[in-house]
Parts: C-alpha cells; structure tokens; sequence
C-alpha cells in the first residue's frame, strides 16, 4: 500500500463515489430518498454548503470514501464511509477517519456527528475507538439509522 493517499472530491470519482457507497448501503438493505440524493448530487448536497468528499487511493485505484457534511460552522457530520470489500481489515477506513477529523479540526469544528446502524459492528466499534459516543437520536436521522454518535473535538 505505498501509493496510498487520500484526494478530495474531483468529478472524476464521481462513479467511484456511487459504486462504493452502494456497495454497502446495498449489502446492508439501508438504501434510502436521502442517500440517492447524495450519491446523484454530490456537490449540490455535501460540497457546496461547505462539506466535503474524500477519496482514499491505492495508486489509481479509488478503494474508499468518507463525506463531511456542514451542519454549521460548529458541527459537521460524518456520512458515506466505505471501503471496497478488497482493502477491508487494512485500515483504509481509520486513514479516512482520521483524515477527516483533521480536517474537521483546521475548520475550527467543535463537534463531529454521525448517524449508523447497531449491526455494523465493525464501524461502531472503530468510532468508539476515535472517541464517539453514543447521544440521543433527533429528528434529523435517515429512516434506516437506530443509533447517533458525537464527537467532542
């Protein structure tokens, strides 16, 4: 994995953007309005009010994703996590999570939220790992969301 890196949005990866995010919202049946929205009109829905797409490499290969949607100038949230099946167990995902907290950090955030399912256990148990607690579900959750996580930064 030395040609490892982490890009941000480009339209280029907008393919790899959709495959990789249907790849798991399929495989777990959690494929909602919401994320079709996202997944078609990316810069509409994450970039332009301030949020971002990022893309982890393997040389040219597109291996994962994470989003940062803007809430507020205080609070961002996590979304659209994924690593292709191949790369997974290889910490691709704790590179992107990183990689967004610390950009979450030079915009001066205070919070991080997220929103998952208790099944994937594997995710839950790597946001623990950064700090993540679980609070208490609001009215902003996707439909098939059980469980909110926050982040004090």
């Amino acid at each position: 994995m030395s040609n490892f890196r982490i890009v941000k949005w480009d339209e280029d990866y907008r393919d790899d953007f959709i495959d990789l995010s249907l790849e798991w919202l399929v495989k777990y049946n959690v494929m909602e309005k919401k994320d079709m929205e996202m997944l078609l009109h990316p810069v509409k829905e994450i970039i332009r009010d301030g949020g971002m797409i990022f893309f982890a490499l393997d040389g040219d290969d597109v291996i994962g994703t994470i989003s940062m949607i803007k809430h507020s100038d205080e609070t961002y949230e996590i979304a659209k996590l994924g690593v292709t099946e191949e790369y997974q167990g290889q910490a691709i995902g704790r590179f992107l999570i990183e990689h967004a907290i610390d950009w979450a950090k030079a915009k001066q955030a205070s919070t991080i939220i997220l929103y998952t399912i208790g099944i994937l256990e594997a995710a839950v148990g790597l946001y623990e790992s950064y700090g993540f607690k679980q609070v208490e579900l609001d009215e902003h959750h996707y439909d098939e969301t059980d469980m909110k996580m926050e982040l004090v930064l």
